[in-house]
């Protein structure tokens, strides 16, 4: 498995940051969902940065995928 984390100052929103984790652990959407407790369509809309996703959601999504809340939201 190839693992591409794209390096600090590259601009990706905390939507595409979510998109390159989830599939570089092997999940698809739905299984990510399900493995979060939310529905698809909120992952979705996060994903798409149609949505800004809350505390809890980032918290669970570091947690899931090993990484800061600071790497998801662009800060480092």
């Amino acid at each position: 498995m190839t693992i591409t984390i794209m390096t600090r100052g590259d601009k990706m929103t905390t939507g595409q940051r979510i998109i390159e984790l989830r599939k570089n652990a092997g999940y698809t959407r739905i299984a990510f969902a399900n493995k979060l407790g939310i529905p698809y369509t909120t992952l979705r809309n996060y994903e798409n940065d149609e949505r800004e996703p809350g505390h809890n959601f980032l918290i669970a999504v570091a947690n899931e995928l090993n990484v800061s809340i600071d790497y998801l939201l662009g800060i480092s």
